[in-house]
């Protein structure tokens, strides 16, 4: 009686591990995933200008720069390039132009169109202020190891007003208020006067707008973040073939198998492939697609993880149509 006591304590063991080998197991994977743009705006086969405001601006004595058009020039160049490069399209391809309204900075429907007229484009962008608040200084904070160099910084506030139009309907498609501070960092072997690094701040002060100009565009195209997924499969021959496909980015190939994993009469095959369809769908810009999938997997077994990541899928989609 002792020794089929045993026998069946070995066997129920034995069959626990390999009841457990033939469950899911879990495959990190890094991927860049595809941020929506925070502004989105379809730039596709349209021509797209950009403009920058010329007024007759007084001088501003609490104003470092005040609608300076050399600044203004420069953060309309950065925005062109940036848009180029992110359309692919040859440099010069966003032209930059200058206009002169009068003291209003509201644009009417005959306006726009007359900036579209004299430019040739379906967009327009137009840089309507750029504001740089005097400087601040903080001297002497770091020496080099051999106590020859001194650094010190300069800051200063900036405000720019960005606005973009649909050149044919004149609606405006965006209204970008950015206010940020711009930092220097000046190394010498002597104390600066404050002067002498004010000079040096408004010297370098045009090629910082442009980097600013490219700042803003980001906000206008979606953005590539490296992240990281889980997959699920099992430890068959099929499955891992489906992880190969995906770590090489293979989706469709993975996804041929894993859609017909979903018919699977085994409720946790079948939830672990809609899933890793899911996953897919996103990772290919598919996201309402994705939210369905997920749904469907947690609808045949609830694996651990799908209910968060159909949550992230929810917040993804909630922004994209802000």
């Amino acid at each position: 009686m002792k020794r089929a006591s045993i026998k069946f304590i070995l066997l129920i063991g034995t069959l626990s591990i390999i009841l457990s080998a033939c469950g899911p197991v879990t495959e990190i994977i890094n991927v860049e995933a595809r941020i929506p743009a925070e502004i989105p705006i379809d730039f596709s086969g349209k021509a797209v200008a950009v403009f920058t405001s010329v007024r007759n601006s007084e001088p501003n004595d609490s104003m470092f720069f005040y609608n300076d058009s050399t600044l203004m020039l420069h953060m309309a160049t950065g925005i062109a390039s940036a848009i180029e490069k992110n359309l692919a399209i040859d440099e010069g391809g966003v032209y930059v132009f200058k206009h002169f309204p009068d003291d209003s900075t509201e644009y009417d429907m005959p306006y726009i169109h007359s900036l579209s007229f004299s430019s040739n484009s379906d967009i327009i962008i137009i840089v309507d202020s750029v504001q740089v608040g005097n400087v601040g200084i903080i001297n002497g904070v770091t020496y080099n190891s051999a106590g020859e160099f001194k650094t010190s910084y300069i800051y200063a506030p900036y405000q720019s007003i960005i606005k973009a139009y649909d050149a044919i309907s004149t609606d405006r498609l965006a209204y970008i208020n950015q206010r940020d501070t711009v930092f220097w960092e000046i190394i010498s072997r002597n104390d600066l006067r404050p002067e002498a690094m004010a000079i040096r701040a408004r010297q370098s002060m045009p090629s910082v707008s442009q980097s600013i100009g490219a700042e803003v565009v980001k906000a206008l195209f979606p953005a590539w973040q490296e992240q990281k997924r889980t997959l699920y499969y099992f430890p068959f021959r099929p499955w891992v073939n489906a992880i190969d496909n995906a770590r090489e980015f293979r989706w469709r190939e993975a996804m041929e198998f894993w859609l017909k994993q979903t018919k699977d009469k085994d409720p946790v095959k079948a939830a672990a492939a809609a899933y890793n369809v899911a996953i897919a769908c996103e990772l290919t810009d598919r996201h309402e697609l994705a939210l369905q999938w997920a749904e469907f997997s947690l609808k045949v077994f609830k694996l651990p993880g799908v209910s968060e990541y159909k949550q992230l899928l929810t917040d993804k989609l909630e922004k994209s149509t802000r």
